[in-house]
């Protein structure tokens, strides 16, 4: 049985609503080797070849043309046993209810076939994303409006409600609590009474379906939220101290521990 992860999305690349790889290549020596989750919706269009996808474990084929809905929080697996090309669009849900589009509580189909408006649509996005115009940005969130327009024509008649598997609501809700309260001070007692379990069990569970230890994804977040508001403008110390960080070192050194590298803005003001 392979690994699960967990996938955090704070914020988008230029600032756009979404989350986009044109063209993905996988064969069967060249694919994920874990499973993933993560509270965006995903579609998957796939380009070329053949393959499956496993939503919550339930398989569905994945053939030229098709498109996957991935709803939040299930978790996804894409595979092959040959060779395939898809693209992926990883959207952000509060810009999508925004704008109208119910995404964490309107059912989809899980596959979409025949479709040519979608494909279409996905080919323009894909198109004016590895461009330069001036104009990029509009067209860009005009292309992703128009795809979830096509999308909701996809909907099924009644939402189902699935069980996740093992422990995953206790998981999830942990995580929704340490983003609700990362600027606080928080142990894995605290997380555990929030979601209403024991801590022995939820650090076994979250390690599980995250692939991370609770305090790690929880530091990993303040890193994540921390770097955001330094790229805003705010000082090295006051995004620290706003994220729940003791120090501003400490932030620091925690962030290369858990990236590797410092934030281009955190380098920058460094060197200033």
């Amino acid at each position: 049985m392979k690994t699960v992860r967990h996938e955090e999305y704070v914020r988008f690349e230029d600032d756009l609503p979404f989350y986009f790889q044109p063209n993905i290549v996988h064969t069967p020596k060249l694919c994920s080797t874990s499973q993933n989750w993560h509270e965006n919706i995903e579609l998957q269009l796939c380009l070329c070849g053949r393959g499956e996808v496993l939503l919550d474990g339930e398989k569905y084929p994945f053939e030229e043309g098709d498109v996957i809905v991935v709803p939040p929080n299930v978790i996804h697996y894409t595979t092959t046993d040959s060779s395939l090309g898809y693209a992926c669009l990883i959207a952000d849900n509060d810009f999508c209810e925004a704008v109208g589009f119910d995404v964490r509580n309107v059912n989809f189909a899980p596959r979409i076939t025949g479709n040519s408006t979608l494909n279409a649509l996905f080919a323009e996005l894909g198109n004016v994303f590895t461009g330069s115009d001036e104009l990029r940005k509009p067209r860009l969130n005009l292309i992703f409006i128009k795809i979830f327009l096509e999308l909701y024509g996809c909907r099924t008649a009644a939402r189902t409600d699935k069980k996740t598997p093992g422990r995953f609501e206790e998981v999830k809700n942990a995580v929704v609590f340490i983003r609700e309260n990362y600027a606080s001070k928080l142990t894995l007692d605290d997380v555990a009474k929030a979601v209403l379990t024991d801590k022995f069990t939820l650090a076994k569970e979250f390690k599980k379906i995250t692939g991370q230890t609770v305090i790690t994804y929880l530091n990993g977040y303040r890193c994540r939220q921390a770097a955001a508001l330094i790229s805003d403008g705010a000082s090295v110390a006051g995004a620290a101290y706003e994220c729940g960080f003791e120090s501003a070192s400490y932030f620091t050194r925690l962030y290369k521990t858990v990236t590797g590298s410092l934030p281009s803005s955190l380098k920058k003001s460094e060197s200033e």
